[in-house]
């Protein structure tokens, strides 16, 4: 399974994934019974953009492709797995959930946990916070610095107060 960012301003899914992703996670995570949930790419476009603002007249929450492309990564990361049935114009894919939400955050906190020591010691920096009670705070930078000629950029991921 491969995150590349993870938004801590967001809870849940969202996380994650972007809003229309956790909707058809929860869509095929949802209780149906006696029966598994599962969903071609039509069905999950329909079940998506019902809970999604529309961007504009005739332009839904989360396009086609959006849809048909998270599908794809989605089996392809183990998160689902599918079954090709014969339609019109070749084969479509039917998704239903591989794992459960609870296996999937198993998987995020695994993966986490493994990458942590690939922080290494020249990657983390302290640095005072520039306010009236600096004294009390220290800024931890977790990021790589990149310059940009004149202009140096770092990535601020945590404010601890010191003890």
């Amino acid at each position: 399974m491969e995150i590349t960012t993870l938004d801590l301003t967001q809870d849940g899914l969202g996380i994650v994934f972007r809003d229309y992703q956790v909707l058809m996670l929860k869509y095929l995570w949802r209780d149906a019974g006696d029966s598994r949930p599962e969903a071609n790419n039509n069905k999950l476009f329909t079940e998506v953009n019902k809970d999604l603002e529309p961007k504009g007249v005739n332009r839904p929450g989360a396009s086609r492709a959006s849809i048909i492309n998270t599908g794809k990564r989605f089996a392809e990361e183990g998160i689902w797995d599918f079954r090709e049935v014969p339609a019109k114009g070749g084969h479509h894919r039917i998704y239903h959930a591989k794992i459960t939400e609870a296996e999937f955050w198993k998987r995020v906190t695994d993966l986490v946990v493994e990458k942590l020591p690939e922080i290494s010691v020249n990657k983390i920096g302290i640095h005072s916070v520039d306010d009236e009670d600096a004294e009390h705070y220290e800024e931890i930078t977790i990021a790589d610095t990149k310059e940009y000629g004149r202009w140096t950029q770092t990535v601020t991921a945590i404010t601890i107060l010191k003890e």
